[in-house]
């Protein structure tokens, strides 16, 4: 559904361009307004303020026609999720208490640490300006590890095998994250600096 009303507002936005090209030269300023308005619907999620998706599967298939695969992890923040599919695809969506939005970029989470310690690749992620924080941890070493964190967080494991060796991916969610925060690796200790 929603590449289908992307589809046609581009429709709509190009017949509009060749329609007043096509038959003068001048483009009226009614033309321009509704050509930009119609740009702006393609790239902004305007159906946040008639729609409001319940959980995050309605979000899901709405969106990709699909629905959510069985082994796709799915970690609920305070005013986001994160959806992990196959630890290829990974999708972020704003909600709040009215239900789940849709985001211009799935991708809206930016990488505040990224470090490497013991084997394994640890990167910290925070959705937009939220105090949302999601914990990925990647087991380069591929034997397992013991991982834990100071505030008891649920980490999800999953393990990959490629090119006959196994990956363990962990992945968890934080509100918050403070400045005793750590993530501990087989008894070891690693501090995140605020920036």
């Amino acid at each position: 559904m929603y590449l289908m009303i992307r589809w046609f507002c581009a429709g709509i936005i190009i017949f509009l361009i060749i329609y007043s090209f096509g038959r003068n030269r001048k483009m009226s300023f009614a033309k321009f307004l509704i050509v930009g308005i119609g740009t702006l619907l393609l790239l902004i999620p305007f159906e946040n303020y008639f729609i409001e998706f319940e959980t995050i599967d309605e979000l899901y298939k709405y969106k990709y026609s699909t629905n959510i695969p069985e082994d796709a992890i799915i970690l609920y923040g305070k005013d986001s999720v994160k959806l992990i599919i196959n630890d290829e695809e990974t999708f972020y969506f704003a909600k709040d208490e009215n239900g789940y939005k849709l985001s211009s970029n799935d991708s809206c989470a930016t990488i505040l640490y990224h470090k490497i310690v013991n084997d394994c690749s640890i990167r910290v992620f925070r959705f937009k300006k939220t105090n949302d924080y999601y914990i990925s941890i990647v087991n380069l070493s591929g034997d397992y590890k013991k991982i834990s964190d100071s505030e008891q967080t649920k980490f999800n494991s999953v393990v990959y095998n490629m090119s006959g060796k196994d990956y363990y991916y962990n992945h968890g969610y934080v509100y918050d994250l403070n400045d005793d925060y750590y993530i501990e690796i087989d008894g070891e200790k690693v501090y995140f600096d605020e920036k």
